[in-house]
């Protein structure tokens, strides 16, 4: 099997395809060196994958290239942080409760 590790970014939408197996995949587009590579991220990692990576993300990762030419995610690291990790941390650091308080 071949391996790879890029850096780069992700230039399209992030899409979640459910299988008739019930395995989430994972596909999106990323940008590296100026070549695009069509990658995919498969199992319950997709799902996380999704929540944490956005379009415009900077992404390392390591993958194994699949017999169609695609890159299969085993480990990846989000350089930029998505919309919603930040909104998350904005709550956090915010005076205001969370619950109403009596």
């Amino acid at each position: 099997m071949n391996f790879i590790t890029l850096t780069g970014m992700v230039i399209s939408d992030v899409k979640i395809i459910n299988l008739t197996s019930g395995v989430p995949l994972c596909r999106f587009t990323l940008e590296a060196d100026g070549r695009k590579f069509y990658c995919l991220v498969s199992g319950m990692m997709a799902y996380d994958f999704v929540y944490k990576v956005q379009l415009g993300a900077m992404l390392t990762f390591e993958a194994r290239i699949n017999d169609r030419m695609q890159l299969v995610l085993l480990n990846y690291h989000v350089m930029t942080p998505s919309v919603s990790s930040l909104m998350n941390d904005r709550l956090q650091t915010s005076g205001y409760p969370h619950k109403k308080i009596s």
